[in-house]
């Protein structure tokens, strides 16, 4: 672990308290040169995020000019990624970017939750076309973010996946309904050591039409284990420095 990168990490300003998360994890792990190269599930499990969450963070970390990712690839043909940490808020021209760097991996879908500060990207209808039943949802659920902090922590992509479930099943998406949603995450989340955009993930992947608490609180959490002490310092560290 680098502490001068560490430090840099905690005074960066990236606009996301996960991303910033990404970025702290990262220089938990890199040399005194800014290198590390932990695996997109070993950030995934240490942050309590999906790695879908986690390849979207890094490329947007990458896109701003905090690091870049120099792709390798092994003898067998396997590849894997090398991470190199500027902490620039900007690309620099003096930091070079290898021919084989992509500067981050494409994200798939994004399941982002850990803060009840709202990501705020609106659900907008497409040019000449009329929302769905699905969008229409998910679009309240953004024109709300008061009364629905929980959903508002997590991206467009994952949000219409859980609003087309709940339509595709015939759930209501009244008030009362969504309330009772926000409870159950809220309860999830103190008590069931879960996060809550894992539980929605989870929901989806599952089709179910609610979301199974008891599920959840018999395995305590995204990875099936209680959250391990270091893991809570570095995102007690995060949380205070944003």
């Amino acid at each position: 672990m680098s502490m001068n990168l560490m430090v840099l990490a905690m005074k960066a300003k990236v606009g996301n308290p996960l991303r910033k998360l990404v970025l702290i994890k990262l220089a938990d792990n890199a040399n005194d040169k800014g290198e590390c190269w932990p695996s997109y599930q070993h950030i995934a499990d240490q942050c309590e995020m999906s790695k879908s969450t986690v390849r979207k963070h890094i490329k947007d970390l990458s896109d701003s000019g905090f690091l870049w990712v120099e792709n390798r690839k092994g003898p067998k043909g396997n590849t894997s990624n090398l991470y190199h940490l500027t902490l620039h808020p900007m690309p620099s021209e003096n930091t070079p970017m290898p021919s084989n760097s992509t500067g981050g991996m494409p994200s798939d879908d994004t399941r982002t939750y850990h803060s009840y500060e709202p990501i705020n990207e609106p659900i907008a209808a497409k040019a000449g076309k009329k929302l769905t039943k699905a969008e229409l949802l998910a679009k309240k659920v953004r024109d709300n973010s008061e009364a629905y902090p929980a959903l508002n922590c997590i991206d467009d992509e994952l949000l219409l996946e859980w609003a087309k479930l709940r339509t595709k099943k015939g759930a209501s998406d009244s008030d009362r309904a969504l309330n009772r949603i926000e409870s159950t995450l809220e309860t999830l989340r103190t008590t069931g050591n879960t996060a809550p955009d894992y539980a929605i993930s989870k929901q989806c992947d599952a089709g179910w039409t609610t979301i199974e608490v008891d599920y959840f609180i018999k395995n305590s959490g995204p990875t099936g284990q209680q959250v391990a002490a270091p893991q809570e310092t570095i995102q007690q560290t995060a949380q205070r420095s944003f």
